[in-house]
């Protein structure tokens, strides 16, 4: 089973433009990633989908595999289908620019996942445990099945604990990482259909699937990897690494 994995990088983020691009430690954003994606024991190819010749030009100043796709894409799963197409393989991951501490083993986690031919799109998510995350709508929450598979997803509170007034439960509460994998010939029927309500709601992409009556197959970790969504994430991370050097 091939797998590739494809890191769909936009210069124009709403919320914090050029990030991919930013400083960390030294070198853009979008390098740690692709390095943390290089100790992946499972992928065979690692790829970055721009949208932009300065991050094409990045990505090629420290070796990496890049392509720039023309499109209206709608979502990060519609830019990586565009490139899939082009690239021979039986597995895709969306890896995500904006996390660039994922550890290698959620990466292998994810394609490991697959070895269920059942399974035809997977995730990563890790036990929430921080209020801060439980109340921060930029930290996807998630709850799942008995067979690991997810019910829902959204930046809302979930679930909810009635009985202790709607406070971070003890235990059921997951955050999403944000990884992504497909088999190809799902990954195509994904990016053709288009936007679902729910999807549109809560901007969230893996919901299309969820309203398609999609299973959904979480890979529980105890990974953490923190998300750069503002200048404020970005020290934040910077200051993690400085740690671990420490």
């Amino acid at each position: 089973m091939k797998v590739i994995g494809i890191i769909p990088a936009r210069y124009q983020s709403k919320r914090f433009p050029g990030k991919v691009m930013a400083d960390l430690a030294g070198r853009p954003l979008i390098e740690h990633i692709c390095r943390r994606a290089g100790e992946s024991k499972r992928l065979a190819e690692i790829w970055v989908a721009a949208d932009d010749d300065r991050v094409v030009e990045a990505v090629r100043a420290f070796g990496g595999r890049v392509r720039k796709l023309a499109g209206d894409f709608i979502c990060g799963t519609d830019r990586i289908a565009a490139l899939a197409a082009e690239l021979d393989g039986d597995v895709y991951l969306n890896l995500q620019a904006d996390e660039p501490l994922i550890a290698p083993e959620v990466i292998d986690a994810v394609a490991r996942s697959f070895d269920d031919p059942s399974v035809q799109m997977a995730t990563a998510v890790t036990p929430l445990t921080r209020p801060e995350d439980w109340e921060d709508t930029n930290a996807v929450k998630t709850v799942l099945d008995r067979n690991s598979d997810c019910l829902y997803f959204s930046r809302a509170a979930i679930p909810y604990d009635r009985d202790n007034r709607g406070r971070l439960p003890e235990s059921s509460v997951y955050k999403h990482l944000g990884i992504y994998g497909y088999r190809r010939k799902f990954l195509q029927e994904f990016a053709a259909w288009p936007p679902t309500p729910l999807e549109k709601i809560e901007r969230l992409e893996q919901l299309r699937a969820l309203e398609h009556g999609v299973r959904l197959r979480a890979v529980v970790t105890p990974f953490d990897s923190p998300s750069v969504d503002t200048p404020e994430d970005l020290a934040r991370v910077a200051a993690i690494l400085k740690s671990q050097k420490n």
